[in-house]
Protein backbone atom coordinates (compact mmCIF):
# COMPACT_ATOMS: atom_id res chain seq x y z
CA UNK A 1 0.00 0.00 0.00
CA UNK A 2 2.80 2.43 0.81
CA UNK A 3 4.43 1.70 -2.53
CA UNK A 4 1.18 2.41 -4.39
CA UNK A 5 0.72 5.64 -2.48
CA UNK A 6 4.26 6.69 -3.31
CA UNK A 7 3.75 6.10 -7.03
CA UNK A 8 0.96 8.65 -7.15
CA UNK A 9 -1.92 6.18 -7.41
CA UNK A 10 -5.35 7.77 -6.94
CA UNK A 11 -6.02 6.86 -3.33
CA UNK A 12 -8.27 8.79 -0.96
CA UNK A 13 -6.01 8.07 2.03
CA UNK A 14 -3.30 5.81 3.33
CA UNK A 15 -3.37 4.93 6.99
CA UNK A 16 -0.38 2.98 8.21
CA UNK A 17 -0.50 2.07 11.89
CA UNK A 18 2.52 -0.14 12.11
CA UNK A 19 5.65 0.41 14.18
CA UNK A 20 8.08 -0.37 11.37
CA UNK A 21 7.09 2.59 9.16
CA UNK A 22 9.62 5.29 9.91
CA UNK A 23 10.25 8.58 8.17
CA UNK A 24 13.50 7.50 6.47
CA UNK A 25 12.00 4.15 5.45
CA UNK A 26 8.95 5.87 3.98
CA UNK A 27 11.18 8.20 1.94
CA UNK A 28 13.14 5.24 0.58
CA UNK A 29 9.91 3.39 -0.29
CA UNK A 30 8.13 6.32 -1.94
CA UNK A 31 10.96 8.43 -3.29
CA UNK A 32 12.17 11.90 -2.42
CA UNK A 33 10.19 13.57 -5.20
CA UNK A 34 6.85 12.35 -3.79
CA UNK A 35 7.86 13.30 -0.25
CA UNK A 36 8.73 16.82 -1.39
CA UNK A 37 5.40 17.06 -3.24
CA UNK A 38 3.35 15.96 -0.24
CA UNK A 39 5.30 17.65 2.57
CA UNK A 40 3.62 21.08 2.15
CA UNK A 41 0.17 19.45 2.29
CA UNK A 42 1.12 17.55 5.44
CA UNK A 43 2.51 20.65 7.12
CA UNK A 44 -0.58 22.65 6.16
CA UNK A 45 -2.77 19.92 7.66
CA UNK A 46 -0.68 19.86 10.82
CA UNK A 47 -1.02 23.61 11.34
CA UNK A 48 -4.69 23.48 10.32
CA UNK A 49 -5.40 20.77 12.89
CA UNK A 50 -4.36 23.16 15.64
CA UNK A 51 -6.74 25.74 14.17
CA UNK A 52 -9.55 23.13 13.87
CA UNK A 53 -9.56 23.25 10.08
CA UNK A 54 -10.50 20.22 7.94
CA UNK A 55 -7.72 18.27 6.18
CA UNK A 56 -6.67 19.27 2.66
CA UNK A 57 -6.36 17.02 -0.36
CA UNK A 58 -3.01 16.52 -2.11
CA UNK A 59 -4.53 17.10 -5.58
Amino acid sequence: MLTLAGRGERLAAVIAQVPHVSGPAAVRATGLRQVLRLAPVGLTDLVGSFLRRPPRSSD
